[in-house]
């Protein structure tokens, strides 16, 4: 029987959900995950995913069981904007 590959668990997720056209939020969606690199590196993902949507939008970043918010700081909010904010 051939050995398997150790397979690390990610560090962090990111999930992203938004707002319908009959103003009630979609189902969260993992769009993301892996290493912890740092913050700057999770905010760049956190720029292009709101980059890709144009309207509102809720992302939530989880590290070690936690959410965190843009500056990595622990939240219970996720990070959100609005379809007016790029």
């Amino acid at each position: 029987m051939p050995k398997q590959l150790p397979t690390d668990k990610p560090d962090y997720y990111i999930e992203v959900r938004h707002k319908l056209k009959n103003g009630q939020w979609s189902d969260w969606t993992e769009r993301g995950d892996g290493k912890w690199i740092g913050v700057e590196h999770m905010q760049k993902q956190v720029k292009m995913l709101r980059l890709a949507y144009m309207r509102n939008l809720q992302i939530k970043v989880i590290k070690g069981g936690k959410m965190l918010d843009y500056f990595g700081n622990e939240t219970d909010k996720p990070i959100e904007y609005d379809e007016r904010t790029r």
